[in-house]
């Protein structure tokens, strides 16, 4: 049987360098188990093995912590206190509510180590991708900060000749133009780079693909459950396209967001698998894309329908892969569609440009 452990295990590892995972038990059997099959993650994860008093330390320094792996009770109550905190549930089945979904990740015992790596995956990257977001946005406020006080210094000096203040002027300006374009440049080949190395990896490469089976054997209960509810969300927003051809331009303007939250959901479900983290950037650029949105792009009446149009041959694809991969199983490579998903996606963007588009 096909097992991505090797492949994930170091993923995990490069993810967790800069977090904090704590392991809440007071079940000493579960934690020499735990210890002897998950060595390599020991040096990163602190284990409190009074329940009671780790709470009480959980709650006092939340700041420490951005994974908590404890059971269904903790993990719950943990939850509500904090839901900002990443919680990993690993319980027996029978102790897990399902109705309670608030849980980031669940694993059940026996604790299976591709099921275990595989949820670590899923919250050490959307963390790692948060933290990574903040540094960004803070850099900016720097930068922003930055060039404003240089522009304040240099007009606060006293020139006598205007030609100076120009030179300079102009000199501070094109160092900066220069600097942002040659970090733009960088910032998109680092993008290419990155996207063509998941495709090689992901898609072109037969002896990367794996089939259905096999990858929803990784997956655990909580997973299906997201899936089922993606699947019925999909299911209303089929209901809400086909009746949009009805709607005003206007009226059908101002629900573009509920148009691009789908997306985002898509993005944000796909990002916590394994296997689908090119699909997962390719919904989530769509989805700013369709934010983007202005009301003069949808005012032409064609635009608006073959938008429509595209959009449900998307959304009917979409549900048929969810079915074909993670109940039919019935597929050899679960990125088969990829391709066709970035493709259709271009194909709306070449809608709202001046040129014929042939569907």
């Amino acid at each position: 049987m096909y097992v991505d452990k090797k492949k994930i295990k170091p993923l995990v590892l490069e993810n967790i360098r800069n977090q904090g995972v704590v392991l809440l038990s007071n079940h000493k059997k579960f934690i020499k188990e735990f210890k002897k099959n998950f060595s390599k993650l020991l040096s990163k994860i602190k284990i409190l093995d009074d329940e009671t008093k780790g709470l009480y330390e959980i709650l006092k320094n939340e700041d420490l912590y951005d994974i908590i792996i404890t059971n269904f009770k903790n993990g719950y109550k943990i939850k509500r206190i904090m839901p900002h905190k990443k919680v990993l549930v690993i319980d027996n089945k029978e102790n897990f509510d399902f109705k309670y979904i608030i849980i980031d990740e669940f694993v059940s015992k026996p604790v299976k180590k591709v099921v275990f790596y595989n949820a670590m995956y899923s919250l050490t990257k959307v963390i790692a991708d948060e933290k990574e977001s903040i540094y960004y946005i803070n850099s900016l406020e720097d930068e922003i900060s930055e060039l404003n006080n240089n522009i304040c210094k240099t007009l606060d000096k006293n020139f006598d000749d205007m030609d100076k203040l120009k030179k300079e002027l102009f000199s501070f300006v094109n160092y900066n133009y220069s600097c942002e374009l040659n970090s733009s440049i960088d910032f998109i080949e680092e993008k290419i780079d990155r996207y063509e190395n998941y495709n090689m990896k992901f898609t072109l490469n037969d002896n990367k693909k794996i089939d259905a089976e096999t990858f929803v054997s990784e997956l655990n209960d909580i997973d299906f459950e997201r899936v089922d509810l993606l699947k019925y969300k999909l299911g209303k927003f089929t209901i809400f396209l086909n009746n949009a051809y009805a709607k005003e331009c206007i009226e059908f303007y101002e629900q573009k967001e509920y148009i691009a939250s789908m997306f985002n959901d898509l993005y944000q479900n796909l990002n916590r698998l394994y296997r689908f983290e090119i699909l997962s950037i390719i919904f989530k650029d769509f989805s700013d894309f369709i934010n983007n949105l202005a009301l003069k792009d949808l005012q032409k009446a064609s635009n608006k329908e073959m938008f429509l149009d595209s959009l449900i041959v998307i959304v009917d694809d979409l549900i048929n892969w969810i079915d074909i991969i993670f109940f039919l199983k019935s597929t050899d490579n679960v990125n088969y569609l990829d391709a066709s998903f970035a493709s259709s996606c271009e194909q709306i963007k070449e809608i709202f440009k001046d040129k014929e588009v042939i569907l």
